[in-house]
């Protein structure tokens, strides 16, 4: 039975989304996958996109949407991505009217964003002492995403083993949120992870394993975006000097592993 005193709902049309960057804060691709919608403070929920979110509330209001991400891409680990501010708006909300909002994103002003790992000056990664593979600067616009250039890891059969080490020295402070950005492309399983530089002693800590994007033979990237929290690594060795990363992968998945890399961003307070 249709109960007279139930408030009506009105709707918050959530169609699309994008993130704005300035030059400093490197190319806006992103891995959004979902909105947090609060309204005057209080959770709505989680939402996909195209998302129809009904709204129990009248008159004006204030809606705050953040941009959420899978947390070292796991569908399991959705977390508020910290570095983006929440796309914020008022609405005189009215029963049964749909209201469309196009939220778009941008970093705090405050975030330190390192983006001297774009590939836009030259290649960063060296081959370690037992890598097999190859590591090139593809300076062709049409592959890179964003910019001229990316970088591309190659392993040909009969070799198994690649591994290249970043150059740079990254420093962390433990107990302080900060995340890798990365675009990548692969058509084989590859890891991501970081050399302990402590005390002079190096100790190998992989991060991640990042799956396929693509099945084919990888000259055609499949470009996906990861958020790689790297406040675990400080935790597991708060005392460290700094870090180094690497990439390495064995064949498995393809004859021909090939890995495309571009847009690596370190973002920390």
């Amino acid at each position: 039975m249709f109960n007279p005193d139930e408030q009506e709902p009105s709707f918050l049309k959530i169609n699309s989304f994008d993130l704005s960057t300035s030059v400093a804060q490197g190319t806006p691709t992103h891995g959004i996958s979902e909105m947090w919608v609060y309204v005057n403070g209080d959770v709505q929920g989680v939402f996909d996109v195209p998302s129809n979110v009904p709204i129990l509330r009248e008159g004006k209001n204030t809606v705050s949407i953040f941009a959420g991400i899978k947390n070292n891409g796991l569908g399991t680990t959705r977390i508020r991505y910290p570095f983006y501010l929440s796309y914020d708006t008022i609405i005189d909300f009215q029963p049964l009217q749909t209201y469309e909002v196009n939220p778009r994103f941008s970093y705090f002003a405050n975030a330190q964003i390192n983006i001297s790992r774009d590939f836009e000056s030259g290649n960063f990664f060296q081959p370690s002492p037992t890598n097999l593979g190859d590591f090139e600067l593809i300076n062709n616009p049409a592959i890179a995403i964003g910019g001229s250039r990316c970088g591309k890891a190659t392993l040909t059969a009969p070799d198994t083993y690649m591994q290249f080490i970043d150059d740079n020295v990254l420093v962390l402070e433990a107990g302080n949120t900060a995340f890798l950005e990365m675009d990548y492309s692969c058509n084989n399983t590859f890891a991501l992870g970081v050399y302990v530089i402590e005390s002079g002693d190096q100790d190998k800590t992989q991060v991640v394993y990042l799956t396929p994007t693509t099945s084919d033979s990888g000259d055609n990237p499949a470009w996906n975006k990861i958020y790689i929290d790297l406040g675990m690594v400080t935790a597991l060795s708060p005392n460290a000097d700094y870090y180094k990363f690497f990439i390495e992968c064995v064949s498995s998945e393809s004859a021909t592993p090939t890995v495309y890399l571009d847009n690596l961003k370190i973002v920390k307070w």
